[in-house]
């Protein structure tokens, strides 16, 4: 069993107050929601699991996307996407202009409609030591949001 200060639980909740809004042709989204709960292993290593709920405000979606920022951790692995039944979903990975991409496909959603997804994954070597007695977590949940 593992001690409890092992383990470091942060959970962040981000609601709709000042999401951003996309557009792309004649679609427009924004993020109304994203939940975040981290775990911070002993190894520095961070199991992450993000709900992210997407708001479609015009057209019609089949794909939705997470940018995971590569501030200077190893590794990002171990991911998973689900629907919000748990069904896991298709995606692939990509990395472009400093960030993780994964992206995700989903059937024909018309707006107006909510998607909610759990984006699921691992970082190594998150931590960062700034003095030899303390640690120190920086992490963005969001394209615009940080922990």
């Amino acid at each position: 069993m593992v001690p409890w200060f092992a383990l470091l639980l942060i959970s962040l909740t981000v609601f709709s107050i000042s999401l951003p809004v996309a557009y792309a042709q004649n679609e427009t989204y924004h993020l109304s929601g994203l939940g975040a709960t981290i775990i911070v292993g002993r190894d520095a290593s961070l199991r992450v699991t993000e709900i992210i709920q997407f708001s479609h405000d015009t057209g019609a979606f089949t794909s939705a996307f997470r940018d995971i920022a590569w501030n200077g951790v190893d590794n990002i692995f171990n991911i998973t996407v689900a629907d919000n039944n748990g069904t896991i979903v298709p995606f692939t990975q990509s990395f472009t202009n400093g960030n993780f991409h994964v992206q995700w496909t989903h059937p024909l959603e018309n707006a107006p409609a909510k998607r909610t997804f759990v984006l699921n994954h691992t970082v190594t070597n998150a931590l960062e030591q700034p003095t030899s007695t303390t640690n120190q977590l920086r992490w963005q949940a969001g394209s615009s949001w940080s922990a």
